[in-house]
């Protein structure tokens, strides 16, 4: 797998509320290749839970994006992600944008950044509890 190995993007309308991704216990190995983004696991602008997964030699391990919809809750849980070691920016998990993030119980070795919180919005909230974090190249959690 060199892009995507699972990307869910439940939709959203206005008025109508978001249905939940659940991506649970799931295996994943990339391939990173010169020039790609390999993601593990990428939501897409909707709530999701993670849960379980193990995810290895992926640029972004777990990635959660969401911009352009209401701030949604994302949470990370009991995860293992190992972040390739080659590329210059590596990740294990990252929620980037308007979220209300839980980020609990998972273990992540190697990568640029363990957790890097890029979240927006004056209602985001993040909670990090019992995660264990080591062999980053730059920092933990940033």
């Amino acid at each position: 797998m060199r892009s995507y190995a699972l990307w869910s993007r439940p939709s959203y309308t206005t008025g109508r509320s978001f249905v939940e991704a659940q991506v649970l216990r799931n295996r994943v190995t990339c391939a990173v290749v010169s020039g790609y983004y390999s993601y593990g696991v990428l939501t897409y602008e909707a709530p999701a839970r993670l849960e379980g997964n193990h995810v290895q030699d992926c640029r972004y391990g777990l990635y959660a994006y969401n911009y352009a919809y209401p701030t949604a809750p994302v949470v990370f849980r009991g995860d293992t992600v190992l972040p390739d070691s080659t590329s210059y920016y590596r990740v294990g998990i990252r929620p980037d944008g308007r979220w209300q993030a839980t980020i609990a119980r998972n273990r992540i070795v190697g990568g640029y950044y363990g957790i890097d919180l890029t979240t927006t919005d004056t209602t985001v909230t993040a909670v990090l509890d019992s995660n264990a974090v080591s062999g980053t190249g730059s920092a933990g959690v940033d």
